[in-house]
């Protein structure tokens, strides 16, 4: 049985400078890397054999909208797709970066909009990794909430004039409540990849309208062939 995170109507952890406040609790964030509360120490070590982690506190700008097609999945964690497996073009921007390290992420699933508001960015040259957490509701075909999902969703590459070389995207469950069964287990995680080396510069905007099943829908509903 395929598992899938269905990320639909969010709330998202505020993230800050030097913390990432958790309900009412408040970590602080390690200069220039990643919190264990992004990637768990269980499988650090396993998922940074896939996912590449641009450490420094002076990360370059990355503010700008791109494409990342073809997506191809490089690993799933829990076997439920082959490496291989395509996915459809992904949509998303960058914006409002500042010198606090945080910016703002917009990605595009077809006809609707996500956005991402606070996002820590670190890395160091042309070398990057932005990170953040988001809470979602998971609902059944009648509207009622099924159950509820924290994932950790991070983004690496390289700035270029072209766009994003050596684009990554991954996402980790880090908690979650599914009484059915239906999303994949805690520190289970995929990493999905631009299959030709970059993720190009284009210039899309909220209204413009994609009939796609894009990789923003990828951390919120991964279908089957």
């Amino acid at each position: 049985m395929k598992k899938y995170v269905l990320i639909s109507i969010m709330t998202l952890l505020v993230l800050t400078t030097s913390c990432l406040r958790k309900g009412t609790d408040t970590i602080a964030l390690p200069l220039g890397k990643i919190p264990e509360e992004i990637i768990p120490h269980e499988i650090n070590e396993k998922f940074k054999m896939h996912m590449p982690i641009n450490e420094g506190i002076t990360p370059p700008n990355i503010v700008g909208e791109y494409v990342s097609e073809p997506n191809t999945l490089v690993y799933s964690s829990d076997n439920d797709f082959e490496v291989g497996y395509t996915f459809a073009p992904s949509y998303f921007k960058f914006s409002n970066q500042g010198a606090n390290g945080m910016a703002t992420y917009i990605e595009s699933n077809g006809n609707s909009t996500s956005e991402a508001p606070e996002v820590y960015v670190i890395g160091n040259g042309n070398n990057f990794t932005a990170y953040f957490l988001r809470n979602s509701n998971h609902y059944d075909n009648y509207g009622n909430v099924e159950a509820w999902s924290k994932v950790s969703q991070m983004a690496s590459g390289t700035i270029t004039n072209s766009g994003i070389a050596n684009y990554r995207y991954a996402f980790i469950m880090i908690d979650k409540y599914d009484p059915n069964d239906i999303l994949m287990d805690i520190n289970e995680f995929r990493v999905i990849e631009d299959d030709d080396g970059i993720a190009s510069k284009y210039y899309w905007t909220k209204s413009e309208s994609k009939s796609i099943d894009s990789i923003s829908t990828l951390s919120k509903c991964i279908t089957s062939k």
